[in-house]
């Protein structure tokens, strides 16, 4: 038996298909197949049928065979997305034209230009007229109410403050806050010259007006020209 189960296993299914259709077809005409299998007349037309149908079959088989084609997965390609080029970098620039680096904006309510000769009106902190350091500055009191304010930025630790006039003046320093550092006045001709302390890149207001008080001397001058001049120390 078990001889004839390995035999099967290694047997084509079309083979066996057409075996068992000869061996109904036998029972379907002799009714009986080695005098041990015996059909009944009135089956030997199902036998006869079915003998000729897997008959069929298997001779089909072997004719066509079934061709199996291996199923082998799809590959997914994957999208090609073209990368943006690269940014282009501006070619660098030759040291000379390069641009130069600006300076912090300054905070100060000064005037854009430097003046060398006063200009009316700036009789106030928010009307001072700007100078800078080394340069003679030419105006004039009119009267005994007149003041000229000016505002210079200082560049060292030492800032002295000359006033060459012929009346008497007075000239008062302030810092950035408005606070009095300090002040000086002389009677006719003679010079007021001071000095003070000061911060390097710090805004200063100068205060130039006339000196007369109530005990003037008559024939003393209180107006005229004059000129100013604030330098480094």
């Amino acid at each position: 038996m078990e001889s004839i189960i390995g035999a099967l296993k290694d047997t084509p299914i079309p083979t066996i298909l057409v075996i068992a259709g000869i061996v109904f077809l036998l029972l379907a005409i002799a009714g009986q197949l080695a005098g041990r299998i015996v059909v009944a007349p009135e089956r030997q037309r199902w036998a006869a049928l079915i003998g000729g149908g897997l008959l069929a079959i298997g001779v089909a088989l072997h004719v066509v065979p079934l061709v199996r084609v291996p199923s082998s997965p799809i590959e997914r390609v994957p999208t090609f997305q073209p990368s943006p080029p690269p940014a282009k970098e501006p070619p660098p620039q030759p040291a000379d034209k390069l641009p130069t680096p600006q300076p912090p904006p300054s905070t100060s309510k000064s005037p854009a230009q430097a003046s060398t000769e006063e200009k009316e009106p700036n009789n106030d902190i928010p009307n001072a007229a700007l100078i800078t350091e080394g340069t003679v500055v030419q105006g004039s009191i009119a009267t005994k109410e007149d003041r000229d304010v000016f505002t210079v930025r200082a560049s060292s630790a030492k800032t002295r403050v000359i006033l060459r006039k012929r009346f008497a003046a007075a000239v008062d320093v302030y810092d950035y806050a408005e606070k009095l550092v300090t002040s000086g006045s002389e009677n006719e001709d003679r010079t007021v010259t001071l000095s003070f302390e000061s911060t390097g890149g710090a805004i200063y207001y100068l205060v130039v007006k006339s000196s007369i008080g109530p005990l003037m001397p008559l024939g003393w001058l209180y107006h005229g020209d004059y000129q100013l001049t604030v330098r480094p120390e």
